[in-house]
């Protein structure tokens, strides 16, 4: 597959990658293997009111790490990760790694949910309910059938007034209208104390959230995000408590589903573009790839039969070498082996047909030292330094080195 997903993203193909992501709802980045940010759906510089390609994907999340690496091994890819922005408050990540069939290279997608927004249509909802079935606390209950996550209604002694299905069957409780149980009962003993201080600590229509863990009806220990705001029913002042079960994997699995089948579709997509924009450039390439043949390889043929020296001669089987890659590959091909020294393309030959270090000074009439501070000049120069590719390996793959 000669175009990738990478190709998609550079400037001339801008409104085709806006075309995809703009579809979601979400917050979308595609990075590069190293966690930079190359391209972003619009809705991304509208949350950062910024420009957020060029910079790291953990900068932006506010994660204090290095690298991509150190970031993934605090939040997995593949998986859900509940993050804190110290302007947008608390948010859903997700970050998955890009197939290699889509990037040769590699490279992750992703996605960033404000919870804030989710919470306020949650709010919006439940203040309808409860103005129009003030009078019921039973009504009230209904409302939370269908969440996900246990959600109870307290007054202002703890005392629990209504449970939803999923927090009835966690905690079995049976009748809680006259049962008089306390919301301390399902928190662990040893946290009930920063509930309680938090829960004293809301006024005003704000929220108080916090990790701690929840004790099951059959004693087990549940890890949970609790969230608690003030309501106020008629005249009297309760307490909305939601708790969502961090130790789930179901729905972080169904997630994970619907996030591959939607790559799927993104990977049929892109097919289909990049196949159109080949054809397009099919006509230009053919005509750029003729020219090449007709004017510029003659041409470098005769370089070299100018003169007999040799650094002339291997300067012209390079670059012979690459534009004949160009001509058959289509494939951009880098000129460091053309900033060379005659002695060191001569150096890099012998390397190459796997001759050792003492051999090639002796051979040059060199000094070790001498052939060290070359070797160290070449890897300068092919942009080696601080890789762990090892001159030799570099060398045998350079076919343009097999001239005359």
């Amino acid at each position: 597959m000669k175009e990738t997903l990478r190709n998609l993203i550079e400037p001339e193909n801008k409104d085709l990658f806006q075309e995809l992501t703009d579809s979601f709802n979400d917050v979308v980045l595609f990075c590069n293997n190293h966690g930079v940010v190359i391209k972003s759906s619009i809705g991304a510089n509208k949350f950062w009111e910024c420009e957020v390609t060029h910079k790291t994907l953990w900068s932006l999340m506010e994660i204090p790490v290095g690298n991509i690496n150190e970031m993934l091994s605090r939040y997995p890819a593949g998986r859900t990760s509940r993050i804190s922005l110290s302007k947008k408050g608390k948010c859903n990540l997700w970050v998955m790694p890009i197939p290699q069939l889509l990037a040769s290279n590699g490279g992750f997608v992703a996605t960033l949910t404000p919870l804030a927004e989710l919470q306020e249509t949650y709010e919006e909802c439940l203040h309808d309910n409860i103005i129009a079935r003030k009078d019921s606390f039973k009504l009230f209950g209904a409302l939370f059938d269908a969440a996900p996550d246990a959600t109870i209604l307290v007054d202002q002694d703890l005392t629990i007034l209504s449970a939803n299905p999923t927090a009835m069957r966690l905690f079995a409780f049976s009748d809680v209208e006259n049962d008089s149980i306390s919301l301390l009962t399902i928190i662990k003993e040893s946290l009930r104390e920063i509930v309680l201080n938090g829960i004293s600590s809301l006024s005003g229509g704000r929220l108080w959230c916090g990790e701690l863990v929840a004790v099951s009806h059959s004693g087990e220990e549940i890890p949970v995000t609790i969230t608690v705001k003030q309501v106020r029913l008629s005249d009297q002042l309760l307490f909305q408590v939601m708790l969502k079960d961090l130790s789930r994997r179901a729905e972080l699995e169904e997630n994970l589903k619907d996030r591959e089948e939607e790559l799927d579709s993104m990977d049929n997509t892109l097919r289909t573009v990049i196949r159109s924009v080949e054809e397009e450039k099919q006509e230009f390439r053919e005509e750029v790839i003729g020219q090449v043949k007709q004017y510029l390889l003659p041409t470098i043929d005769r370089i070299a039969e100018v003169s007999s020296q040799d650094l002339r001669k291997s300067y012209s089987g390079i670059l012979k070498s690459h534009i004949e890659d160009i001509s058959e590959n289509g494939t951009e091909v880098s000129d460091e082996m053309l900033s060379l020294s005659a002695r060191q393309l001569e150096i890099c030959k012998l390397i190459q047909v796997g001759m050792k270090g003492k051999e090639i000074a002796e051979l040059l009439n060199i000094s070790f030292e001498t052939l060290q501070s070359h070797r160290k000049n070449i890897r300068k120069k092919l942009k080696l330094c601080g890789t762990k590719i090892s001159l030799a390996a570099y060398l045998a793959n350079r076919i343009d080195l097999d001239f005359e």
